[in-house]
């Protein structure tokens, strides 16, 4: 790996961002072009809640790297809810869960819900 911000997690509505290419589905494209790209198994499971055109989540799916949320995600994330939690801030544990294992990889997260992810401390953000 050359450095930190050469990884990335995306984020569920960066995923579905770009398999839909909505609007900001370009720049989003452009800041992680040269990067190692994952999905936490988080966003696995939300992207494949769908009942239909389930097909096309599972194509973008099998063209990514995932990562598991295992035992190392789980401590990460209580310790962030605990943070959080001091702090008299909240997040949906799924959000938690996707930000604690892309810091356990070591990965900036690209999400389009900046408001969710920035109150937590250590996580990286694409910037787009």
């Amino acid at each position: 790996m050359e450095g930190k911000g050469q990884r990335v997690c995306l984020d569920t509505d960066a995923a579905i961002c770009m398999i839909k290419e909505l609007p900001g589905a370009e720049r989003l494209l452009a800041a992680i072009a040269y990067k190692e790209i994952f999905m936490s198994s988080v966003t696995v499971f939300e992207l494949t809640l769908r009942k239909s055109n389930l097909k096309i989540a599972e194509d973008f799916i099998s063209g990514t790297q995932v990562l598991s949320f295992n035992e190392r995600e789980a401590k990460i994330a209580s310790s962030l809810e605990k943070g959080l939690s001091d702090r008299g801030l909240t997040i949906g544990w799924k959000d938690l869960f996707i930000a604690a294992t892309a810091m356990a990889n070591d990965c900036e997260l690209a999400t389009l819900n900046r408001k969710d992810f920035e109150n937590i401390p250590g996580l990286r953000l694409v910037e787009f």
